[in-house]
């Protein structure tokens, strides 16, 4: 039996008027532009995001796996999509709060083969091929290593060159066995201030390299040498050379006389200038200081700049945040979620500009909120000094 003549003749008139209708003026001109608004990327090929959770989403039937993918914020238009995370373990390589770079997946923009509804994969991590990261060719730039009971040491590494900064090594053998593990060669110490949990471990890892590697290495810390070991000042606008990295520095004293913040690429090291959700103590300075360190520097850097703070005090800062600002709902939805980080042993760093913008109350200053529990205050830099006086003060469970 032969197929009829006419099998085709209905698709292919229904494709030939899809053609022709847009020879009428009045369809071009209102559909010109529809894919280009329905696509999130904006008519881009690529766009770059900060990752927001990780998530599972279920394949099609008949499959019955579970679809490793992120959702993501994109920097451009703040649009959330989710993004597919391709290849077995590339899940491990993407962190909250990373920045991606996200293209393309499938024909014209459709879902790809089981996964319902995503569009877009995950390309990039922190600058650096996914790729790459996974067949081991390349470490993402920054590795946190928990030191003490709730301090935070850092590797800053220079994929290109495989050297690296120690930031506040202060747990000196630990902090060298990383480095050893990421097969990275420590170039340098960069240190934020002067006090012993930061500072305390600067000698011995220069022991340690001069005694396994037979080298020197620089240590680089603010203004008037008081860190151990320094041999390197540096203040406001100095930029230090890391392999093919920049390093820019901030000069804030406030906390202590010395303290400076590091900045390199999406990376910002506070020290104890910024924590998650608070600030450090005032033990050398005033609130213009802190102020100044804060709402003047920090807040003006790029929102989606992470903050790699000196401590785990997210869940604590949290909830003296929610004391002072009772009806701040991001607060309130952030503390439970470092409630439970903490409770799994996770870190809850890094944060980022925007975060703390929306949850830090020594950075909302000029809110309504803030400036009614200080008492009405409009002044930011008297509200500082009352706030920081009440968090010295502040009891959890208060």
């Amino acid at each position: 039996m032969h197929k009829p003549s006419g099998i085709r003749c209905a698709r292919k008139l229904r494709v030939h008027r899809r053609t022709q209708r847009w020879a009428q003026k009045s369809y071009n001109k209102s559909h010109s532009v529809t894919a280009m608004k329905a696509n999130p990327l904006g008519g881009s090929s690529m766009a770059k995001g900060i990752v927001l959770e990780k998530i599972g989403i279920e394949a099609k039937q008949p499959n019955s796996a579970i679809r490793k993918s992120c959702r993501v914020q994109l920097i451009k238009n703040s649009k959330k999509i989710a993004a597919f995370v391709p290849r077995d373990g590339c899940l491990n390589y993407v962190d909250e709060n990373d920045e991606v770079l996200i293209s393309g997946f499938g024909r014209r923009g459709h879902a790809v083969g089981d996964i319902p509804g995503v569009r877009f994969k995950v390309v990039k991590v922190s600058g650096v091929s996914l790729l790459a990261l996974y067949k081991e060719k390349k470490e993402k730039p920054l590795k946190l290593v928990p030191v003490l009971s709730d301090n935070y040491a850092y590797l800053l590494i220079d994929s290109t060159t495989r050297v690296a900064a120690a930031v506040d090594p202060v747990d000196a053998a630990k902090v060298y066995s990383r480095a050893k593990e990421l097969q990275v060669a420590i170039s340098m110490i960069l240190t934020t201030h002067s006090h012993w949990d930061h500072a305390g471990g600067n000698r011995e890892l220069v022991d340690l390299i001069y005694k396994h590697e037979n080298r020197q290495i620089p240590v680089v810390g603010g203004p008037g040498h008081a860190v151990e070991a320094q041999t390197q000042s540096v203040t406001d606008g100095d930029v230090v050379k890391l392999g093919d990295l920049n390093v820019k520095v901030y000069y804030t004293p406030c906390h202590t006389r010395d303290h400076v913040l590091y900045h390199c690429q999406d990376a910002l090291f506070t020290g104890d200038t910024l924590f998650i959700a608070g600030c450090g103590r005032f033990f050398s300075g005033y609130p213009a200081e802190m102020h100044h360190a804060l709402n003047e520097v920090v807040a003006k850097l790029p929102e989606e700049t992470k903050i790699y703070c000196g401590h785990e005090y997210t869940a604590s800062n949290l909830r003296f945040a929610a004391h002072v600002e009772p009806d701040n709902e991001v607060v309130q939805k952030k503390l439970a979620w470092a409630i439970e980080k903490t409770k799994n042993g996770d870190p809850t760093v890094p944060s980022t500009v925007k975060e703390e913008l929306a949850t830090n109350p020594f950075m909302r200053l000029t809110e309504g909120g803030v400036q009614k529990f200080a008492n009405g205050e409009k002044d930011p830099i008297k509200v500082m000094g009352i706030v920081r006086a009440a968090k010295d003060n502040f009891v959890i469970g208060k």
